[in-house]
């Protein structure tokens, strides 16, 4: 398991953990982020900015101090 900032763009994984507070991981289980679920990295900004992420047909910016705290597993 990784986290998901670590994931290289276009890798297909599965969401493994959500290690964020209880209403943080319920507002990304609102946009399909949750345990299970296929996820990737579709671009990142420079600079340590937001993470753009694709969940099904789902398109989602993640702030990098969010999307570090999603463990994934690449598939």
């Amino acid at each position: 398991m990784s986290s998901l900032v670590a994931l290289a763009p276009a890798t297909p994984a599965a969401v493994s953990a959500l290690n964020l507070p209880r209403d943080a991981a319920g507002r990304l289980r609102c946009f399909g982020i949750e345990t299970g679920a296929h996820i990737q990295v579709v671009r990142r900004a420079v600079l340590g900015g937001p993470l753009l992420v694709r969940i099904g047909c789902t398109d989602v910016i993640l702030r990098r101090d969010v999307a570090r705290q999603i463990e994934v597993t690449p598939l």
